[in-house]
């Protein structure tokens, strides 16, 4: 997917998070966390509404126009590396995922992945009430999520 050997090599340097944070990586609903185990980063597999929803609280949260990255990456790059490389350089940022040819398909139609750090996700509830998610616009996202997933023939949430 990249041009040359040394684009690749480039693509690797850059996104480098550093040596793993544990042995092994465990991705499990976060229903599913015990006392004393505590997730690096949120992850969300979904159709854009409620991606795209969320987009707009991180911003609303961070006040940052770049809270969000859509880098190149394979599908477990967007979900682990990135979000680890920008936690590494102190940034708070999600990431926006599942555009990789190789991982689509394995995705359901038009599904997305984002990715957020933990401190961040955290900080959104408090901010919601005041972002647009209260606003008739969402309102009318909700709606067309709920008409995509009768359209699938999935339940909405």
């Amino acid at each position: 997917y990249m041009p040359s050997p040394e684009a690749m090599r480039e693509f690797l340097a850059d996104c480098d998070a550093g040596p793993a944070p544990a042995r092994y990586c465990v991705v499990k609903p976060l229903s599913q966390f015990t006392d004393g185990e505590e997730p690096l980063l949120v992850l969300f597999f979904a159709r854009p509404e409620a991606p795209f929803g969320l987009t707009a609280l991180l911003w609303f949260t961070t006040g940052k126009s770049d809270s969000i990255a859509f880098p190149f990456g394979a599908g477990c790059t967007n979900i682990i590396r990135w979000p680890l490389r920008f936690l590494k350089d102190g940034e708070d940022k999600a990431v926006l995922g599942a555009a990789d040819l190789s991982c689509r398909k394995f995705m359901k139609t038009d599904e997305m992945s984002l990715a957020i750090p933990l401190g961040l996700y955290r900080r959104m509830p408090a901010a919601a009430p005041e972002s647009a998610l209260p606003d008739k616009s969402w309102d009318e996202v909700r709606k067309k999520a709920a008409r995509s997933a009768a359209a699938w023939g999935e339940t909405d949430g």
